[in-house]
């Protein structure tokens, strides 16, 4: 299941709270900031906190239902900024162009230490 902008919305409230001064964010509060509903605040809510710690981390209520998110990490605020993490595409021509430089230069180090390692050759056996 990917994020919708639900949980994006969501992600970038919890973020602005975080950087007010608020240490634990409530679910509540999070209805109040984003305008959502309950249910489309708690569906972003367990979206984000599927894979583990890695945006927050949750306090739950006893139905399982998000009730407070905390320890914001540097990852979700980068996400609510909305800058990427992963290039989108890769840029063929740039890669050609690194591969060609690499081969390059691979080429004349090998060929620079290739030189080098045959005049220390040559100066040990003229001793």
């Amino acid at each position: 299941m990917g994020r919708t902008r639900d949980d994006h919305k969501v992600l970038r409230a919890i973020v602005e709270a975080a950087e007010s001064g608020k240490e634990l964010v409530n679910a509540d509060d999070l209805i109040d900031r984003t305008g959502l509903g309950y249910e489309s605040v708690q569906r972003a809510l367990r979206t984000l906190s599927a894979s583990r710690d890695l945006f927050f981390k949750v306090n739950l209520g006893a139905g399982g239902d998000v009730v407070a998110v905390h320890s914001v990490t540097a990852l979700a605020r980068l996400v609510a900024a909305g800058l990427p993490t992963t290039p989108e595409k890769p840029d063929r021509r740039a890669q050609g162009l690194l591969r060609t430089v690499g081969t390059a230069v691979g080429g004349f180090a090998l060929t620079l230490t290739a030189k080098v390692l045959a005049n220390m050759i040559t100066e040990q056996t003229h001793r």
